[in-house]
């Protein structure tokens, strides 16, 4: 391949919101975290193993061929979270995935910082950088 010599019209996302494909088989909820796994496929954000994607705008079931079926994801913004102890004093720290809804004040994957407080079982998480 050689370098470009006159401009081009190139296929492009802003970056806020991209599509992917969803993994064979997987059922994934509007407003959850996803994850690609090692194939490149989305599935529900787990504590370990799958790259942190985004958030979900749209539920989605993927069928027995990974990719066949895609989704909306947020890669930047503020989503709310299931965390069973927030409180005010939580904003600003960084939080981690337990689950697809779940975040924790450690773990293994990083998933944003507190930037809202809602209740005492949730919280506003700010996943731009995470993922």
């Amino acid at each position: 391949m050689t370098a470009a010599s006159v401009g081009r019209d190139a296929k492009g996302m802003d970056g806020n919101v991209v599509t992917a494909g969803i993994a064979a088989s997987t059922t994934i909820y509007k407003g959850t975290m996803v994850g690609y796994n090692s194939s490149g496929y989305l599935e529900p954000k787990d504590a370990s193993g799958n790259v942190f994607a985004g958030v979900a705008l749209e539920d989605g079931v993927g069928t027995t061929t990974a990719g066949e079926t895609e989704i909306k994801i947020a890669r930047k913004g503020a989503f709310e979270m299931v965390f069973g102890s927030a409180a005010i004093t939580y904003l600003g720290d960084e939080f981690y995935v337990v689950d697809d809804q779940t975040i924790a004040t450690s773990g293994t994957h990083k998933a944003g910082r507190a930037c809202r407080y809602e209740n005492s079982g949730k919280i506003f998480i700010d996943i731009g950088g995470y993922c």
